[in-house]
């Protein structure tokens, strides 16, 4: 505050804010409460990241089936000029 007083957050407040439902009962001792909630990943940005690692890994599966269709054609020797 500009007067230099400090306000803490209630366990409600940073639960709203880690975006825990309204219904959500935490335990009465204020740090195991507070822990949960610091130790708690938003739901938005736990989907953001599991979809973010399943568009990098599905790209790498895309890639890596490319990879092994352009190995596995075989070469004509009039390209190559290799005697078969």
């Amino acid at each position: 505050m500009p007067d230099g007083t400090v306000k803490s957050l209630s366990i409600e407040g940073a639960a709203i804010l880690q975006g825990f439902p309204s219904w959500y009962e935490f335990p009465n001792e204020t740090a195991t409460a507070g822990s949960i909630i610091g130790y708690s990943v938003p739901l938005s940005f736990a989907t953001q990241l599991f979809m973010s690692a399943q568009s990098i890994i599905a790209r790498s599966k895309s890639m890596t089936n490319r990879k092994r269709v352009r190995a596995s054609v075989p070469l004509d020797s009039s390209v190559t000029g290799a005697v078969v």
